[in-house]
């Protein structure tokens, strides 16, 4: 393989002899994953490895995801003392451990008389007292020694990428996005300086994700799209699976949020494909694709995932009560709805038990469906603007427009024709708005949706002619394969639209 910094950057705080044997690993791997999984085969393999080789390959295993290999070394070295603070940070269970393992951590790393394996101490503590809300005011003690570590000794800079990194991860948690994307520019811009390709790779990931999926602007997807597509190439250069399972998930998330549901369910079942040749367990891609084939129309395969879900998805216990509220919305699409009531139940008995208010928002809103499809518009419009406010509240773009779309689609349901709104141009507040945010987003499945909801209330209005030209439009948008789905929707139209001017 071509040397990379991710790499080269360790030969410089080791011996000899071990950086003689990770120049010959490197040299016969094809890949940075295959130079990690030698590197890992060969600390399991020998019987007593230098110190420095079980800490490189614990930080490049767990760089990829190989939590089981992680697991086999920590078990195999754990009475080493250089591995005590990672056998700590490997053996934490909550937070009434955490006082004890941070004074363990600590004397670990004041004692401890090696420069960069007092940093990685250092980023171990960092990454625990944020990433698990553990301990904030450790998070920041822990900050400052980091940087007047790399003061003090300048060689450790480039090591930075992976605290930055872990920096503008926390100030996002914080909901600092603009800070955020600021940070992880200078990942990027220190990894490119080491020619560090794991954390480009990473800094690269996330501006597209932070600017293409938290900030939701036009301006700001458009920006995203060519960071995502380098990190995907360079971790497929690097064998890097997972980097390419987390690059995809957040291009699906944009799909998602611009109504191009068609994209993502392909993306999810890509994922899903990705993650069975490694071996790696389901997230969120059963949800994903209930969630897509719902919308797309395919009640009874999103009912099939669903129920998959529920059966490999036990263990998640967040994720549970989505994967009811999935079923839920296949139940209500195939006119279930007795069934659908008892998932509904279930989840909201689960929420109560997580306490999490953006679940309760998903929740209002597959009542609203249910409420919906027995006829009982006035209770759906509140449940969905319930669902809007918790969204809204919790900066869930993707499921705020989603609400909006919902709502319009209820206000044509409900809309009934007379001479005095004949000529309107909206069915009322909520086609109006969503459309303008559709619009002003540029969210081009959702353009779509409403002109086919505008083609809807044209023929309730008897507007023929006018439902006929914002069919074909549709018919037209959706030779974008992004959003197939559109022609299934315009052909319904087109029908409805056939039999009314023939009576």
């Amino acid at each position: 393989m071509k040397p990379i910094g991710t790499i080269e950057m360790d030969f410089q705080f080791v011996g000899k002899s071990t950086e003689r044997f990770l120049r010959n690993t490197m040299s016969n791997a094809v890949n940075y994953a295959a130079y990690v999984d030698y590197l890992c085969e060969h600390v399991l393999i020998e019987k007593n490895p230098d110190d420095e080789l079980v800490l490189l390959a614990l930080r490049h295993a767990e760089f990829l995801g190989k939590s089981r290999t992680y697991k086999k070394i920590i078990e195999k070295y754990h009475s080493r003392t250089t591995l005590y603070p990672y056998y700590l940070a490997y053996s934490v269970v909550g937070k009434e451990e955490w006082s004890h393992i941070v004074g363990e951590m600590d004397r670990a790393t004041e004692g401890c008389e090696v420069d960069w394996i007092r940093y990685w101490y250092l980023i171990l503590q960092y990454w625990l007292s944020h990433s698990r809300s553990i301990d904030e005011y450790n998070a920041e003690r822990t900050e400052t020694r980091i940087v007047q570590l790399v003061e003090s000794n300048k060689s450790l800079r480039c090591y930075l990428p992976q605290f930055y990194y872990l920096k503008s991860h926390r100030v996002r948690y914080e909901g600092n996005i603009e800070k955020a994307i600021e940070i992880q520019r200078e990942t990027l811009q220190v990894s490119r300086e080491f020619e560090d390709k794991y954390f480009e790779s990473r800094a690269l990931k996330d501006l597209g994700a932070l600017l293409g999926f938290y900030t939701y602007g036009p301006e700001q997807i458009r920006e995203a799209g060519p960071f995502l597509s380098e990190a995907r190439k360079i971790c497929e250069e690097l064998g890097d699976t997972r980097g390419v399972l987390e690059i995809l998930s957040h291009i699906g998330g944009i799909c998602n949020s611009r109504g191009e549901f068609t994209e993502f369910k392909n993306i999810n079942l890509e994922i899903l494909n990705l993650r069975e040749q490694i071996s790696g367990s389901p997230t969120y891609e059963f949800h994903n694709l209930s969630v897509a084939s719902a919308i797309l129309g395919d009640s009874k395969e999103a009912l099939e995932w669903a129920n998959m879900g529920l059966e490999q998805g036990s263990s998640r216990t967040l994720l549970l009560p989505y994967l009811h509220l999935d079923k839920a919305v296949a139940l209500i699409l195939l006119n279930r709805l007795d069934e659908a009531e008892v998932q509904i139940d279930i989840a909201r008995e689960l929420n109560i038990q997580n306490g999490l208010e953006i679940a309760l928002g998903f929740e209002y809103m597959t009542n609203g469906l249910l409420e919906r499809a027995k006829g009982d518009f006035d209770s759906a419009f509140h449940s969905f603007e319930a669902a809007l406010e918790i969204n809204e509240r919790n900066h869930r773009f993707n499921r705020m427009i989603y609400c909006l779309m919902l709502l319009a689609e209820t206000e044509v349901a409900a809309f009934e024709p007379t001479t005095r709104n004949r000529d309107s141009e909206v069915s009322g507040e909520w086609m109006e708005q969503f459309d303008r945010s559709a619009r002003e987003k540029e969210l081009p499945g959702y353009i779509g949706y409403t002109l086919c909801l505008k083609s809807e209330l044209r023929l309730k209005q008897g507007r023929h002619d006018e439902a006929q030209q914002l069919i074909s439009e549709t018919l037209r948008m959706s030779s974008n394969p992004s959003i197939g789905f559109l022609r299934d929707k315009a052909l319904v139209l087109q029908r409805a639209y056939i039999s009314s001017d023939r009576s």
